[in-house]
């Protein structure tokens, strides 16, 4: 069972082309691939095939950054029409202009209006202060990521595929219990830490609200997950219902993702994420059928 991505571009173009343009802030495209395109350059989160191998600058994760709490519960277009001047708040993204001279939260939590302004003005400035202490702290990212690879090969006697390590990064960053407190990515929950990891180019499903209404409804429990989660839980070191709930999502997602998008799942979680938002809203989702009958030839 896989998803019929090209019904999926045509309801998008069909229906949002306008507003999704608009919102993306480009001209109105003349088919649905380039309306895809369009706004997968926007959001720019084509995957790299090995993430561990990247170099980043913490002034590159720091944007990262930005861009992920900047995007939290509040529209792309928002984000980006303040965008310019997030930046000059903030030292032009720069961590160490932001250390020396922070700006206040509440005037930075003007430019990202929403319910979550504050939160997230306040998780970006903890952000600065974090990578403040940490010289290169993509290494940390790195070395965590390397601990848990090592893990499931014990387990699984293989390494792991980095998109299943991607959610064992995320969950091991986002781990809110007490005695992970100290390592916890600010700001960021499973699916926040899902699109920062994306901004740096992981591959990855994010299990948005949008994602599990969609996939709960086209899938009705058909595709078993029980295995691979069990795998990763152990790998995790812990099996709250909420991450099981977000594991079981995402791998859902990658299950039905078409074969020649497998080495870029965000861009086709993008694209779902998209159908949900703009065509296939809450309460008035279609009857279209956007699954084909066969089976996936490369499992999760």
């Amino acid at each position: 069972m896989q998803a019929n991505l090209q019904l999926i571009k045509q309801r998008l173009f069909d229906c949002a082309r306008e507003g999704i343009a608009r919102d993306y802030q480009f001209n109105v495209p003349a088919t649905p691939e380039e309306l895809s395109q369009q706004v997968l350059q926007s959001l720019d989160q084509k995957a790299c095939a090995n993430p561990l191998d990247q170099k980043y600058d913490n002034n590159a994760i720091f944007r990262a950054v930005v861009r992920t709490l900047g995007s939290n519960s509040r529209k792309w277009t928002t984000f980006r029409s303040n965008e310019q001047k997030i930046q000059q708040i903030l030292s032009d993204f720069r961590v160490e202009g932001v250390e020396r001279n922070p700006p206040n939260c509440f005037d930075l939590a003007r430019l990202l209006p929403d319910q979550t302004a504050t939160a997230d003005a306040c998780a970006i400035l903890n952000w600065a202060h974090l990578l403040s202490e940490n010289q290169n702290y993509y290494a940390t990212v790195v070395e965590a990521s390397d601990r848990l690879q090592h893990r499931f090969n014990e387990r699984e006697g293989q390494y792991i595929p980095s998109h299943k390590l991607f959610l064992c990064v995320v969950a091991h960053f986002t781990d809110s219990s007490h005695g992970a407190q100290a390592r916890k990515w600010p700001g960021m929950g499973f699916v926040l830490g899902s699109e920062f990891l994306r901004n740096l180019h992981w591959n990855g499903f994010k299990p948005d609200r949008h994602i599990k209404r969609l996939l709960n409804r086209w899938t009705n429990d058909q595709i078993n997950v029980q295995q691979a989660m069990e795998h990763l839980r152990h790998v995790i070191g812990h099996r709250d219902s909420a991450l099981s709930d977000n594991l079981r999502w995402s791998l859902t997602g990658m299950e039905i993702t078409p074969d020649d998008h497998r080495a870029n799942f965000s861009q086709f979680d993008n694209l779902l994420w998209l159908l949900g938002a703009y065509v296939e809203r809450k309460g008035r989702e279609s009857e279209y059928n956007y699954m084909v009958s066969e089976p996936a030839d490369h499992p999760v």
